[in-house]
């Protein structure tokens, strides 16, 4: 359904533009050398994936290194970034 709105609606919506980085990809590229992060599996839930596809991306692109772990209870997994 198509919906006219009024100024007001449109200052009352919440909303994002197109292209957002991922929340995961965010918080990693963040992290200082020495920190480190632990991503639950509601947080990336991407298919098949693990963060290290982030982090592997980045080595690649910059001078950042990342040591990524998965949890042994298999609920996520920590990523630490070391250079």
């Amino acid at each position: 359904m198509i919906k006219k709105l009024t100024p007001e609606e449109l200052a009352a919506l919440r909303r994002k533009k197109l292209g957002k980085k991922h929340p995961v990809r965010t918080a990693i590229e963040q992290l200082e050398k020495g920190e480190a992060i632990q991503i639950s599996r509601e947080d990336f839930g991407w298919k098949n994936l693990t963060p290290k596809i982030f982090c592997n991306q980045l080595s690649k692109k910059t001078t950042k290194r990342f040591e990524v772990s998965a949890l042994l209870d298999n609920s996520g997994w920590v990523v630490e970034r070391v250079e």
